[in-house]
């Protein structure tokens, strides 16, 4: 990985007018709108006076992964040609300038288009309120076609007062705003520290220092007692640390650190190369598995020697990586991670121990701020002092054998000894931790990792797992100890584990939580591999009386022992009260069901004959279920039970023009979902009708194969 050194260039230039005198026009728009469009251009909101409202070209970034890409639209463009004042009030580079445009014009037609949008909305959804899709992305803010509540200000700038009342009452939907200048000044702020964000992802310290560098002092305009933390929340501390990387700019070359014969030098190479860390969020909600960066592997490759080094690196280096965390892409939140968090995931990695849970998907380890970075980094030393000189696996088996370690130790000491040699786990400080599995060769069955312990006597490591058995009263860690007992010694494991799940089951799905019920159908997945004849009846007869609410999030793990047994008697019984007539599954879009039991339709489970036949006669379901509108980079879907947006390919000949409106029918979603499996015929929610019908008709086919 090789990252340039960035060249700074010279604060933007201010537009012309911005220091001249100004008196409001008439407006309709209340008297603290206008105080407040008063104090932002005093404060340096970008005054378009003076500057020709033109045809302009300039990059914008996305959250995601921090790329630039260049966009058109329309802006007003300074005396020296280079850069222009954008929609979002900010003064940006320009990559050309076209021809001229008419504010007014644009502004009357960003009004028709919301108007029109409303009539649709409310002719295919009567009775429901309109709902414009959030959007924080720094495209949406530039776009000729976005009311924003910060626009009205911009336009009663130039003394368009009438237009200004107009697109103020469309951008709040008419509601009255208790505090204009904290809702405009979020609006602007928000647009800055975005631009920066995505700038300081991609290495462009010279974009993220001007879009930055105004914000501390402005951070009062939006900060309120009852606000709580706001994105402005930790400003000082990146953009010093920006401002930190334009006066030492660095190169990484991980090939020359590797070289650095000395493990001690390397190590420390390693270390000072942590601020350019730059894994991706890979969801949302989701997280940021830094562990799949190539300088914390590196890192975790060195092993022990690394641990003291990086335990002082946790306590001690405050400098950001160019990771970035998120709740939503279109929520205004974003969290620089951390080089002190980025060496906690390599510590945890070197060890094979994990010290933090993230409590929620938007949790991050850097959010914790100095009190749970202390907390941490406690357990971090206590940790290594007890360990430090330990062989990995002997560690382990000392951790089962102590009678004080505790649950939470024994079972992550379980799972070192029990993990097969081909799995490679990916250390996270995030939710959503994962392991990359390389298949055998020859389909050989791979060795775990502590197969060296099965020498071990008084005690062995299965009179451990029997004895440490009764400490697990919680269902998940039952399931979980079960699970690695049978991995390490399935004979052994087999009756222990059958009582467990029978007992469990007993009482139906009913007050089964989410969790547990999965890792109930894995631990049947786990008896069905040790020949135990009762397993599927067992999971079959708990299954049927199971609701996908009750599922949630994890049922296609509920389904899992179902998609692999598809045939079998027991199975096809439940099936066919899950999916049959009157099923307690189906339909699988409606106003109770959740969007994520839709990812059901691109799994196995269409294997199972009663899903299977479900799906073919949704398929032919032309019921209307919501709409699918285009907007400038994607589409958002809108349904009683669910909403969504997603992206489009642009090189799409079907693709219809931005505004455009499609009735989703039940089938179309049907058919959207299957279209994700792999080999289904291609499908878009999109298309016109008779594209859809078409391609409806070969999706019916193809799931009749399946």
């Amino acid at each position: 990985m090789l990252t340039a050194a960035p060249a700074l260039a010279d604060d933007y230039p201010t537009p012309p007018r911005q220091a001249d005198a100004w008196t409001a026009p008439g407006t309709t728009l209340d008297a603290p709108v206008v105080a407040a469009a008063t104090t932002l251009f005093a404060r340096g909101l970008a005054d378009p006076r003076g500057c020709e409202y033109r045809a302009i070209e300039l990059d914008v970034g996305e959250p995601w992964q921090g790329a630039a890409t260049a966009m058109k639209t329309h802006g007003w463009v300074l005396p020296d040609g280079g850069h222009a004042v954008a929609w979002n009030g900010l003064v940006y580079q320009v990559r050309s300038v076209g021809d001229r445009a008419d504010v007014a014009d644009d502004v009357r037609a960003m009004l028709a288009a919301d108007a029109a949008a409303r009539a649709q909305a409310a002719k295919d959804n009567p009775g429901t309120d309109y709902h414009r899709f959030p959007s924080a992305d720094e495209g949406y803010s530039v776009a000729i076609e976005a009311p924003s509540e910060l626009r009205p200000v911009l336009l009663l700038r130039l003394g368009y007062g009438e237009l200004a009342g107009k697109l103020w009452k469309v951008a709040t939907d008419g509601a009255r705003v208790d505090d204009p200048q904290r809702v405009l000044a979020a609006d602007w702020l928000w647009a800055a520290y975005e631009r920066g964000i995505t700038a300081h992802m991609r290495g462009d310290v010279a974009l993220a220092i001007e879009s930055w560098r105004r914000l501390p002092a402005l951070a009062p305009l939006i900060q309120t007692k009852a606000a709580g933390r706001d994105f402005l929340a930790d400003i000082d501390a990146v953009l010093a640390d920006e401002r930190r990387r334009a006066a030492h700019p660095a190169a990484v070359d991980l090939k020359a650190i590797g070289a650095i014969p000395q493990q001690r030098a390397r190590i420390a190479a390693l270390i000072g190369a942590l601020d350019q860390v730059a894994a991706r969020q890979w969801g949302q909600p989701g997280g940021v598995a830094l562990g799949e960066d190539p300088i914390i592997q590196a890192l975790i490759a060195e092993g022990d020697a690394a641990v003291d080094p990086l335990i002082a690196a946790y306590e001690t280096d405050d400098r950001r990586t160019r990771s970035v965390q998120f709740w939503r892409d279109f929520a205004r939140q974003r969290d620089v991670l951390t080089v002190y968090e980025a060496a906690y995931v390599a510590l945890s990695g070197v060890l094979d121990m994990s010290f933090f849970e993230p409590a929620s998907t938007g949790d991050n380890l850097t959010a914790r701020g100095p009190a749970g970075r202390r907390q941490l980094g406690d357990q971090l030393r206590a940790y290594w002092q007890q360990w430090k000189g330990v062989p990995k696996q002997e560690r382990a088996y000392r951790m089962l054998v102590d009678d004080t370690t505790g649950a939470e130790r024994w079972l992550a000491a379980a799972a070192q000894i029990t993990e097969p040699t081909n799995v490679q786990r990916v250390p996270s400080s995030s939710i959503g931790q994962y392991t990359v599995t390389t298949p055998p060769p020859n389909g050989q069955r791979p060795a775990l990792r502590g197969e060296a312990l099965r020498a071990k006597t008084a005690p062995t490591v299965s009179e451990l797992f029997a004895k440490r058995l009764p400490a697990f009263a919680e269902l998940r860690q039952r399931a979980a100890w079960l699970e690695m007992y049978a991995t390490w010694d399935p004979q052994a494991a087999r009756a222990p584990l059958a009582a467990m799940v029978k007992a469990a089951l007993a009482n139906g799905a009913a007050g089964m939580d989410e969790s547990a019920g999965a890792a109930l159908a894995e631990l049947t997945s786990v008896r069905v591999s040790l020949g135990d004849a009762d397993a599927l009846a067992d999971y079959a007869a708990w299954i049927a009386t199971s609701t996908p609410q009750q599922a949630g999030f994890d049922a296609k793990a509920w389904l899992q022992p179902m998609m692999d047994n598809p045939t079998a008697p027991a199975i096809e019984r439940a099936a066919d009260k899950l999916f049959g007539a009157n099923g307690t599954w189906v339909p699988l879009v409606s106003k109770d069901a959740s969007f994520e039991v839709l990812e059901l339709l691109s799994t196995d489970l269409v294997r199972v004959r009663a899903f299977r036949d479900h799906v073919i006669a949704q398929l032919a379901n032309r019921a209307k279920l919501g709409t699918v509108r285009m907007r400038r980079d994607g589409i958002d879907v809108q349904t009683d039970g669910f909403q969504q947006s997603s992206g489009v390919d642009d090189k799409d000949p079907l693709l219809p023009a931005e505004g455009t409106v499609r009735v989703l029918r039940v089938a179309d979603q049907y058919a959207a979902s299957v279209a994700e499996r792999t080999g289904a015929p291609a499908f878009q929610r999109y298309w016109p009708e008779p594209d859809r019908d078409r391609a409806i008709a070969a999706m019916v086919a193809w799931v009749k194969t399946q």
